[in-house]
């Protein structure tokens, strides 16, 4: 998974019809996009020889479910000289594959 969501695939609905038998279906978006994170709902419709159609939804939902990574300094000696308030700095940092820090 990346900040823009994730490619999900799904099995290609089925649709009965008498007229043909199985009729034409097509979904948005469709198995193999890249869908962002979030809750998505999918549109499935099919249409038979006579332009019917019937239409279902159902919904995917991409969380990220990963920590971000921290970077912490070594963990080096600080002398402290009584009695003074030296303060001490040191960098830390964070990466996460979908926040941006």
């Amino acid at each position: 998974m990346t900040a823009s969501g994730a490619t999900v695939t799904y099995p290609t609905p089925v649709a009965t019809d008498v007229d043909p038998v199985n009729p034409t279906v097509s979904c948005l978006p469709a198995s193999g996009d890249n869908f962002p994170l979030g809750t998505t709902t999918v549109t499935c419709t099919a249409t038979d020889t006579a332009s019917n159609l019937g239409t279902q939804t159902f919904s995917v939902t991409i969380t990220d479910t990963e920590d971000p990574v921290l970077s912490l300094p070594s963990p080096d000696p600080v002398e402290v000289v009584a009695q003074s308030s030296s303060p001490v700095f040191f960098t830390i940092s964070a990466t996460d594959n979908v926040d941006t820090f």
